[in-house]
């Protein structure tokens, strides 16, 4: 035990370099009407109040204070999925909304809702990839916001980085160093101190922190499924078309919306085993067929039972 507690842990890297959005880059963002309202409005909120991933999960109407404009981080999302305030460290006070985000909190209150603000984030695992496919959808294909480097150590855009967006924007508009840290909860003054020092070198075309948000944030309407472009890969390979989107690309032109129809029949790929009227059983006969022809050159005969060969 005495040689163990003599012995030096490893020095430590550089630092990875922090990746934020520009203001431009986030309203592409949250206006993109190809990404769902409820993931456009979770974005705002975690870089408009600052918040981990976590906080943002957990956090409930009755954290918002919207008389007087007031947030209180009080817990975050654990891993079980349970919101608990033992991860939150050091405490957190009330402290104000940004202005720009107040109407959007408003609107929201209005409609109906449960017991947490932000609904219909995927699992925490798919959270940066989320985000990443989101921001893609968006247009923003600046390289640092999709890829990795180790020279410098830099990591490509995660959820946690709406957060590193919010503080940073607070820097660049100058807010007061220990004004900052009260809001962003941070235990050290030298974390705050790293976001100070990045926005001093920021010029004037990086743009206005913390824009109006776009007004359709506040429409109570759900946006369609997000169809990512033609080629673009994920987790499971390449993506499916929208069923809904295909539904309306196929929809006649004399049909009303809203109103019940057939759906035509694609010209372009070859008709499925059993979309018809016999059209599955033509296809088992002639499988059927295939496989006696098949065993009967090899002398064995053929039960009934036997399901067709390929």
């Amino acid at each position: 035990l005495k040689c163990a507690f003599s012995v030096r842990a490893p020095p430590s890297g550089p630092r990875t370099a922090l990746v934020g959005l520009y203001p431009s880059e986030f309203l592409a963002l949250v206006s993109c009407p190809r990404v769902p309202i409820e993931r456009r409005r979770a974005y705002a909120i975690g870089v408009y109040m600052y918040l981990r991933p976590g906080e943002l999960a957990a956090l409930r109407w009755e954290d918002i204070d919207l008389t007087r404009g007031l947030v209180a981080v009080r817990r975050s999302r654990l891993r079980d999925g349970s919101d608990s305030s033992r991860k939150m460290g050091r405490a957190r006070p009330p402290h104000a909304i940004e202005i720009t985000l107040l109407p959007l909190l408003r609107a929201m209150a209005e409609q109906p809702h449960g017991e947490h603000v932000v609904t219909g984030l995927p699992r925490a695992a798919a959270l940066a990839t989320t985000l990443r496919e989101d921001l893609r959808l968006a247009g923003c294909m600046r390289a640092e916001l999709h890829t990795c480097a180790s020279d410098p150590p830099r990591l490509w855009m995660t959820m946690h980085d709406l957060r590193t967006t919010g503080i940073t924007w607070m820097a660049v508009r100058g807010d007061e160093p220990l004004r900052i840290m009260a809001r962003a909860g941070h235990g050290e003054m030298a974390s705050t101190l790293g976001y100070v020092s990045r926005a001093a070198l920021v010029g004037q075309a990086y743009g206005a922190p913390f824009p109006e948000l776009p007004a359709d944030l506040q429409s109570a309407t759900r946006s369609a499924t997000p169809t990512p472009p033609h080629g673009e890969t994920g987790r499971r390979g390449r993506y499916h078309t929208d069923a809904r989107e295909g539904q309306e690309r196929d929809r006649p032109a004399d049909s009303a919306e809203g109103e019940p129809y057939t759906r035509r029949p694609s010209t372009s790929k070859p008709a499925i085993p059993g979309d018809g009227d016999d059209s599955g059983s033509r296809f088992a006969t002639a499988q059927r067929a295939r496989l006696h022809a098949l065993l009967n050159e090899a002398g064995r005969a053929v039960d009934d039972g036997d399901e067709p060969g390929l």
